[in-house]
């Protein structure tokens, strides 16, 4: 699998994001780097040591690695070697999130992961492995395409969490909360993000579709994401689970 999340993924990503909307590049400066997440996470924890599994290049470590003793893991050796420029402060290392990771128990006060778990064929696995790594008290702090979303209705094979072919795990949102619980955690949070991939709407002329959309899909359930209170699982792209080991 290493061999998948090489250079051309990550530059078929950007390539892709690039190619996408204005309102969702102006949506998602909004809420640059997960903000409001990383507020709570901040106000939580700030000072002890945080992992991020799946770091990617690096961007939300570069944000954490001025709060926290910052540590980061990927599968891609590309991606390390960019998050190590993007997060100079991180100690990183190359792991693979189906095995166990390479970290002592109990050492960690907050374990992020972003957009990971649906890429495992045993993610709870990973779930046990977060608990093991985590310290009482710890945070586990993850996100994970949302099959509930109404974005899935709109958009069918072309939804966000079907277009990455790597994506093995799509669950729902019980089907995560039952698998945290099962590992001796307490759940924090169960919310959602918003609706933030359009086009959503099909054969209608863009300028009206985007009037169309900004009003009553995409405008009116950012504010819920900002505030972070969006309980309606049909109202977000993503599922977010915070919880807390025993």
């Amino acid at each position: 699998m290493p061999h998948i999340f090489n250079e051309e993924y990550f530059e078929k990503y950007y390539e892709g994001w690039n190619n996408t909307s204005f309102l969702q590049r102006y949506l998602f400066g909004l809420v640059e780097f997960r903000k409001p997440l990383y507020k709570y996470i901040k106000k939580e924890k700030a000072g002890g040591k945080l992992v991020d599994l799946g770091c990617g290049v690096g961007a939300f470590l570069s944000l954490a690695q001025n709060d926290f003793n910052t540590y980061g893991a990927d599968i891609s050796e590309y991606a390390i070697s960019e998050a190590q420029k993007n997060s100079p402060k991180s100690k990183l290392k190359q792991f693979d999130g189906n095995k166990k990771l390479p970290f002592e128990d109990d050492f960690f006060d907050v374990t992020t992961s972003f957009d990971v778990v649906e890429h495992l064929d045993e993610p709870s696995g990973f779930i046990k492995e977060a608990a093991r790594i985590l310290k009482k008290d710890g945070l586990l702090v993850f996100t994970t395409p949302n099959p509930h979303s109404l974005g899935k209705r709109l958009k069918k094979d072309d939804w966000h969490g079907y277009r990455d072919e790597s994506h093995y795990s799509i669950k729902k949102s019980k089907e995560w909360k039952d698998m945290v619980l099962a590992e001796g955690f307490d759940i924090v949070k169960l919310r959602y993000d918003f609706l933030w991939d359009p086009p959503y709407i099909k054969n209608v002329p863009g300028i009206f579709r985007r009037v169309v959309e900004g009003l009553f899909l995409v405008g009116p359930t950012l504010p819920l994401y900002l505030l972070n209170i969006n309980r309606i699982k049909y109202l977000g792209e993503n599922t977010l689970i915070i919880a807390r080991k025993k």
